[in-house]
């Protein structure tokens, strides 16, 4: 059936439908397109108010600690590195704890694509040395922990995966 068709049809339909049915259909339509329009302003940073204001009061230790110049790493011979695996839609351990100038890698091992990022959702926080970008299974991101601070970091792709990372002096 060509398009116009579905479009004529399902336009009959509408109009022998009950006005309980019409005005059913109508909320839904507008609770879906107000929904789908307001998620597109916030994802291309029209629409910044109310995430800064969750950044300004949850993640204000990020916001302090990010001002600071990054701790020179180059001489440090002991530092560890901590893998944070993304598996089954979740950062495991979901916590890490390490010292300045230790490494933190990302490593993606779901078949979908991934996204870690630093900060609150959707508006990120930049952590010095750190590149967002997506990972594809068995793909990962390292980079040095070079400042110290408490950061809160999530999938950019599913901002319900969230992890926590303390970074000691």
């Amino acid at each position: 059936m060509a398009l116009t068709d579905r479009f004529k049809k399902f336009v009959f339909e509408f109009k022998s439908a009950s006005v309980l049915d019409k005005v059913i259909f109508i909320l839904a339509l507008a609770a879906a397109a107000g929904l789908l329009y307001e998620h597109g302003l916030v994802h291309t940073g029209i629409i910044k108010s109310f995430a800064k204001q969750e950044k300004e009061h949850s993640h204000a230790e990020f916001t302090e600690f990010s001002t600071r110049k990054a701790q020179g790493c180059a001489d440090v011979s002991d530092a560890k590195t901590y893998t944070v695996e993304i598996k089954n839609s979740t950062f495991v351990p979901a916590k890490v704890e390490a010292k300045v100038c230790d490494h933190l890698q990302f490593i993606n091992l779901d078949e979908i694509l991934h996204e870690p990022a630093f900060g609150a959702h959707p508006t990120h926080l930049d952590y010095p040395g750190y590149e967002e970008k997506g990972l594809l299974q068995n793909n990962s991101n390292e980079f040095v922990l070079g400042i110290a601070g408490t950061f809160s970091f999530h999938d950019h792709l599913d901002d319900e995966i969230e992890g926590l990372l303390i970074v000691n002096p």
